[in-house]
């Protein structure tokens, strides 16, 4: 018998709950059995961890009623059954029966009982992890701390990585990421060398999933988290909706917004099948923000508010949080004039409180650079703007480059930067940076394709090449361009219309350029306003249509902005002024340009 016991608890240690009720069972165990509490608080835990929280009650409630049980085989089932309710988000039983625990051990503070160490870290345990729900990170540190201290001096292995895990993710939920992620580790040292490996595998999960949510390894990110996926069990569906809805948000984040549709098609069943609020809001957040980005802000809004309506603001407050701040980004997209509130109630989540203090860059704090990387980027887009484009797409984060330039949420379009190979393709959620087959009659043609009129191949021969149109010559050539053009736009090729009358881009899309202002197709016809026996590059396209009237550029400032040389840059604009789109003040050095 007494080895039976060792092999139940051994098993439940090491994470095999489905061992642990394979020699027990799943029916309430005989009372007058040897070991009977040690069985049965094991039972109750294999159960509630399996998903059958109900049964494992049941049988908590039968043996409380039947038995006179001690003080710490309650507290250890109740902190079982805490646990559990959390996770279905029923917070009203889970905080009974913790705080339960906590005056358990209030009255048992001066007894010798031998189980005094393990109830009290039960009863702090369990508080911190009630705590650490509600988004109360600096006082779940302090438990923890104080639940691993009373583990420690019991040689309870089991106990000190459940505290250890804790400290980990409320040292990264308060912005100290290193120190979040050294806990983990070292609570994952400690689950290998018991061999637990359900927790080893739930805290592989976190690392995983923290090295990507914070930029740790940001190039490699989505392999990492596949990877992750892969190799967990396919009973574990809990881990498996964790790391998804984290991939999700990385998808988004480098513009492969059909690829995170995929995923939430998928994962959407997952997420639901244990019925935890936390996850399935997480969820519908991400869904809502890729609504967003594909053009569909109304949709968002309903979706952010129907998730809204099930949380409990005063227990899911950081996910609460999350969704306000979500819609109040849709109600400004669909309403401008929304004003921007300069009292902000700072959470307790470092990453939340980051987000809000993003909005005003007098707020902007670089403290703890390096802890957040990925954080520390966003940080910089709302400073430095443009200048980080080309960082931003060496990283892979495409989704952020539509943030860096300006471009409205939602669009879908073409952005043509100031230099050769810079181009965007911007479909709603995906975003696209080719780096190859973008050449200078490329970027010409998407110029002069953009409008209401379809475009002839005489007007694109002349506009294009500058040259005068023969059709047996140069037919070939622009056929062989327009192909080039919709293999550059890939997905978006239909986007290149066709008729009688020539060629056009549909005018469903816009242009963007270097400047704030986006030619939209309803408002600009063919590009008539560089069109009037003019022929400008996409540099002096540029400057015409970002210079604001009153505004001046001179030749260093559009070297800048264009990376072109002094002699390139001089050349444009002393074209401009040839041909009377700017006016020139000043000599020398001191030689400015504005609109004339």
């Amino acid at each position: 018998m007494i080895c039976a016991v060792r092999n139940i608890t051994e098993a439940y240690y090491r994470g095999k709950y489905k061992d642990v009720l394979s020699i027990v069972g799943r029916n309430p165990i005989d009372v007058r059995s040897e070991g009977f509490e040690i069985k049965t608080s094991f039972q109750i835990g294999a159960l509630v961890f399996l998903g059958e929280l109900h049964d494992a009650k049941i049988i908590f409630e039968r043996a409380i009623k039947l038995t006179n049980p001690t003080l710490a085989f309650i507290c250890r089932s109740r902190f079982f059954l805490g646990v559990g309710y959390v996770r279905t988000s029923d917070y009203a039983t889970a905080k009974s029966y913790f705080a339960q625990n906590i005056l358990a051990k209030k009255k048992c503070l001066n007894s010798r009982d031998q189980g005094l160490a393990e109830i009290s870290f039960y009863a702090l345990q369990g508080s911190a992890f009630f705590r650490f729900f509600r988004g109360q990170f600096r006082r779940t540190v302090i438990l923890a701390q104080r639940a691993y201290a009373a583990a420690f001096e019991d040689g309870f292995k089991y106990g000190q990585i459940l505290a250890l895990d804790l400290l980990g993710h409320s040292f990264c939920m308060l912005g100290l990421v290193r120190r979040g992620t050294f806990e983990l580790e070292k609570a994952l040292a400690l689950a290998k060398s018991l061999g637990n490996g359900g927790i080893e595998a739930a805290l592989s999960v976190s690392l995983e999933k923290y090295n990507a949510q914070f930029g740790l390894d940001i190039q490699n990110s989505i392999q990492r988290l596949n990877n992750a996926i892969t190799s967990l069990s396919s009973e574990d569906v809990y881990s498996k909706a964790e790391l998804y809805l984290e991939l999700i948000r990385q998808l988004i984040l480098r513009g492969r917004g059909k690829a995170a549709q995929k995923i939430i098609e998928k994962v959407g069943s997952i997420v639901y099948q244990h019925q935890n609020k936390r996850q399935s809001a997480i969820f519908n957040l991400r869904y809502s923000h890729l609504l967003l980005l594909r053009g569909d802000p109304q949709a968002a809004l309903a979706l952010t508010n129907a998730l809204k309506s099930n949380l409990d603001p005063k227990i899911d407050i950081v996910i609460s949080q999350q969704a306000d701040g979500l819609s109040r980004k849709i109600k400004e997209h669909i309403n401008r004039e929304v004003e921007v509130e300069e009292d902000i109630n700072f959470s307790a989540n470092s990453v939340d409180e980051r987000i809000k203090r993003r909005r005003f860059i007098n707020n902007l704090s670089l403290n703890n650079l390096g802890e957040d990387p990925l954080g520390d980027i966003l940080d910089r887009i709302r400073v430095e703007g443009r200048d980080l484009f080309y960082e931003i797409k060496k990283l892979g984060l495409f989704g952020l480059l539509p943030q860096v330039l300006n471009i409205p949420i939602g669009s879908s379009g073409i952005y043509l930067g100031p230099s050769r190979g810079e181009i965007l393709i911007i479909n709603g959620g995906d975003v696209v940076c080719p780096d190859q087959g973008i050449t200078g009659p490329i970027k010409k043609l998407i110029l002069y394709l953009f409008g209401s009129e379809y475009k002839s191949k005489e007007f694109l021969i002349e506009k294009v090449w500058n040259y005068s149109y023969n059709s047996s010559i140069h037919d070939s050539l622009l056929h062989a361009t327009i192909g080039k053009l919709r293999n550059l736009l890939g997905d978006c090729a239909g986007w290149v219309e066709w008729s009688n009358s020539g060629y056009k881009l549909t005018d469903s899309i816009s242009l963007f350029n270097v400047g704030d202002d986006k030619i939209s197709t309803k408002s600009k016809s063919s590009l008539d306003f560089v069109s009037a026996g003019v022929d400008l590059n996409s540099r002096q396209i540029g400057v015409l249509q970002s210079l604001k009237p009153g505004n001046f550029i001179n030749v260093k400032k559009y070297t800048q902005i264009y990376k072109v040389s002094s002699m390139t840059a001089c050349r444009d604009l002393s074209y401009l002024h040839k041909v009377g789109r700017v006016v020139r003040i000043g000599r020398g050095r001191a030689t400015s340009y504005c609109l004339s």
